[in-house]
């Protein structure tokens, strides 16, 4: 993992460690620490700070990662393992603390292809290869519920607890009831062997990709579609919707993304790409005001939402990029690449008085030499009061 400086695009901090593909990371509530997983079949603890790789978490007999979950309070972790003939797997919770294994779920007879925690945080779903969807008590490790559903490769609770949506390798998104497995609705159809990302807005409404390109905005609770988000001529790949849920972003194999007016279903510029690569992830930032787009040629570019400018543009890893996300706190994001690394860069500042307190905390004065000192007719102690009392400050 390396920690980049956003405005120089040089690298801060190097953290390594992961040898396979890094499939997802994600950062601890207070922002100091991430996890990620990949298919090198362990989950490692990352201090942002410095100290690097604070902790690898693995499980003999299994070597695959799959899946990730933070808890809510940052001490726990879930991860699915499997074997690579995908055989055997079982579902992981560590304690962040003690980095202790708490639980072990099993059951799946195929890999665990994704989790996901409910609202309440008493029930996990899992999804496998072995086409079924299991639900889970937390605290126990029961199997609770278990539903036959064709080539399921994603799934996310809705904001109520008592459905989900899950996504089959086919490219059709299903609202499902998680007590009874009953299909209650399909968003859809959607592009054969497509993995598509479907993002939730203000809980009430799903925005998925359909017939590869387009987008379709729907309403959870009258299984109702909203509007048709047309615009690309070719495959979406990446959706992100900003967390006032007013905003969207879709990006793909087209020479440009859309920013979308998710109110009025409209479209409100294009943002055009400055390589053919192909976008495969984005996120906003917690304001809204940025966003991020992760490129199949491995570069993430930052762009303002408002203008559609390309603020940066950030090289560093060798393969494609599989996730960007920014913290909690907006301050800095990462990137996770099939490459086998995961980044962690440094946003800007934003406004004027922003540029100016952070050159002023980052302005590096040097000492005079001695020809310089006598120049100035300052003593070695003088000159040192000196750089003291200007340090971070304009002479």
């Amino acid at each position: 993992m390396i920690l980049w400086n956003l405005e120089t695009g040089e690298p801060i901090r190097r953290f390594q460690g992961h040898k396979g593909a890094v499939l997802s990371a994600a950062f601890t509530p207070d922002g100091l620490h991430a996890v990620s997983v990949s298919m090198d079949a362990t989950a490692r603890l990352w201090d942002l700070d410095g100290a690097g790789e604070i902790r690898r978490l693995s499980v003999p007999g299994f070597d695959q990662m799959e899946g990730l979950a933070i808890s809510p309070d940052g001490h726990t972790v879930l991860a699915g393992v499997s074997t690579s003939t995908g055989d055997r797997s079982a579902m992981i919770l560590w304690d962040l603390d003690t980095y202790a294994e708490i639980r072990r779920y099993e059951g799946h007879t195929g890999a665990i292809r994704d989790l996901s925690v409910s609202p309440d945080g008493k029930q996990v779903l899992t999804v496998s290869s072995d086409d079924s969807i299991r639900l889970w008590d937390l605290e126990s490790g029961v199997e609770l519920r278990r539903h036959a559903f064709t080539e399921p490769i994603s799934v996310a609770f809705t904001p109520d607890g008592r459905s989900a949506l899950v996504e089959s390798f086919m490219g059709s998104v299903f609202l499902v009831d998680v007590e009874t497995g009953e299909l209650l609705h399909r968003y859809g159809p959607g592009g054969a062997g497509l993995y598509i990302e479907n993002t939730f807005s203000e809980g009430h409404t799903v925005l998925t990709v359909v017939n590869g390109s387009d987008l379709s905005l729907w309403d959870i609770d009258t299984e109702q579609g909203i509007g048709i988000l047309t615009g690309h001529k070719s495959i979406t790949h990446a959706v992100a919707v900003s967390a006032d849920s007013r905003l969207a972003l879709s990006g793909g194999t087209d020479p440009y993304m859309i920013l979308w007016d998710l109110e009025t279903c409209s479209e409100i510029r294009r943002l055009l790409m400055p390589t053919s690569a192909v976008v495969k992830s984005l996120a906003f930032s917690p304001d809204g005001g940025l966003a991020l787009s992760g490129q199949s040629d491995g570069v993430v570019i930052l762009w303002d939402v408002a203008t559609g400018e390309l603020l940066a543009r950030y090289d560093g890893h060798y393969g494609e990029i599989a996730q960007v996300r920014f913290s909690p706190g907006g301050k800095t994001f990462f990137s996770t690449a099939l490459d086998g690394t995961l980044r962690e860069w440094t946003l800007p500042p934003r406004s004027a008085e922003d540029w100016l307190n952070w050159s002023l905390a980052n302005r590096y004065v040097r000492e005079l030499v001695s020809a310089e000192r006598q120049f100035y007719r300052l003593s070695g102690s003088e000159s040192r009061s000196n750089r003291d009392r200007t340090t971070g400050k304009l002479p």
